[in-house]
């Protein structure tokens, strides 16, 4: 293995390095998911990094594609391609074109993956309807026309969910939000102001 690395030009190395740590650090939060470990939990709570692991009732592609998953795995093709192509004699450009298109493929089927595993995790374990007309707070601000995160309870416990708002308008972080409704999976939500608080709370 060493005469083999110590064989290849930088860009060569460059690429064994990249895929291999990709590749280490994919099947180790591949393994983790599987069973249920820190590096990605299922439904049952709030993953432990975060939104970018995405691991909650919402399993959004369009956040997978910045998950430590996706990133890892793109390194990992984008290695493994780049440094084929090398050793195929192709120029070193078509060498990082290639790796770089590989690696963004990899990244959309493994988001497309792993939201289906999610989707079993939640199989039975959640209704997602039952969070209609409750109240939480923005997470992580829903964009103009764009998907956030809300962090709100269901089934008495706290969730941290995929949000879009019912006019398509911006919700800072930590703002207060009502479920208005739910769509293929993702919450539809709606500001609560001044003027559409309880009456006991505008008192």
């Amino acid at each position: 293995m060493q005469e083999w690395y110590a064989g290849l030009d930088g860009l060569g190395k460059a690429f064994a390095v990249l895929g291999g740590l990709g590749g280490a650090v994919f099947v180790t939060q591949f393994v983790l998911m599987l069973i249920g470990g820190d590096g990605a939990e299922s439904v049952e709570g709030e993953s432990a990094s975060g939104a970018l692991l995405s691991g909650h009732a919402s399993s959004d592609v369009d956040f997978q594609f910045l998950s430590v998953q996706g990133i890892s795995v793109f390194f990992m093709i984008f290695g493994i391609v780049g440094l084929l192509l090398l050793q195929e004699d192709f120029a070193a450009y078509w060498a990082l074109l290639g790796g770089i298109v590989a690696g963004g493929g990899a990244m959309y089927l493994v988001a497309r993956l792993f939201a289906f595993f999610r989707s079993l995790q939640s199989s039975g374990t959640l209704n997602l309807n039952n969070a209609v007309g409750q109240e939480g707070r923005v997470y992580l601000t829903i964009p103009q026309g764009g998907v956030g995160q809300v962090e709100i309870a269901i089934q008495g416990q706290q969730r941290i969910c995929d949000a879009i708002t019912e006019g398509g308008a911006s919700i800072p972080t930590d703002s207060r939000v009502r479920v208005v409704s739910v769509v293929n999976s993702r919450f539809i939500v709606e500001a609560i102001t001044a003027d559409k608080a309880p009456e006991s709370e505008r008192r």
